[in-house]
């Protein structure tokens, strides 16, 4: 799809660049102040200059999401990949509005309906995993939303066993859209209750439930 987008367009990337890239400060100010907290500016300062670039393109040519928090994740894991900052725009562009939903990142409605699917998930087919987390004064949405506004890629993938993992995720996502990302969502809580079963303290389920998560992107890596 993103090779099917670049050659419909082909030089768009660079026309963006050249038309926005020295005029809106006020954007990049946005972005860069995301963007510093995703690549270490002292040791990687052309990979952060890269990576500002494409999500101010990114966001000019999708300007009813224009640039949110989570894209930035998404976008250097891809960069991450060794992909070029064109490569990664049209990447970027084959999610958004596509498999992804614009309204995702923009205003969260969709990501919210999402949250409540995984809810509702809970309730009908493992409603242990619910109670137990309303008994720890908890809601689902503290734990999937940060995984689900980055795509996963915000798990920290620092073994090879755990990038493909992700890699899975998002190809998973490309091929079948969300659906493929809520399904791994509802497994990953459906493990976690038998490590919270006897715990009591609430800030201790957040790791916990990060541990899982990485067990279930190391099987699927390995998978």
């Amino acid at each position: 799809n993103s090779h099917c987008l670049r050659a419909r367009h082909d030089s768009e990337y660079f026309e963006i660049l050249n038309k926005y890239c020295q005029c809106d400060d006020r954007l990049l100010k946005v972005i860069k102040a995301d963007t510093r907290r995703t690549v270490n500016e002292v040791t990687q300062p052309k990979r952060l200059e890269s990576l500002n670039r494409v999500l101010l393109a990114i966001a000019k040519r999708n300007g009813r999401v224009g640039y949110c928090q989570g894209l930035n994740m998404v976008a250097n894991f891809f960069m991450e990949e060794s992909f070029s900052e064109e490569e990664t725009y049209w990447i970027m562009n084959s999610l958004i509005g596509r498999r992804v939903p614009e309204s995702y990142w923009s205003d969260m409605r969709e990501l919210a309906l999402d949250v409540e699917v995984i809810r509702r998930l809970l309730l009908i087919k493992n409603n242990k995993i619910s109670k137990r987390l309303s008994e720890l004064n908890l809601d689902v949405s503290i734990l999937v939303m940060p995984l689900m506004i980055t795509l996963f890629t915000s798990t920290e993938p620092s073994n090879d066993d755990i990038r493909n993992g992700v890699r899975r995720m998002i190809e998973g996502i490309l091929l079948f859209g969300l659906s493929y990302m809520l399904h791994v969502l509802y497994l990953i809580l459906a493990k976690l209750f038998s490590s919270i079963n006897d715990v009591t303290d609430t800030g201790e389920i957040f790791g916990i439930f990060k541990r899982v998560t990485k067990e279930c992107l190391i099987k699927a890596g390995k998978g």
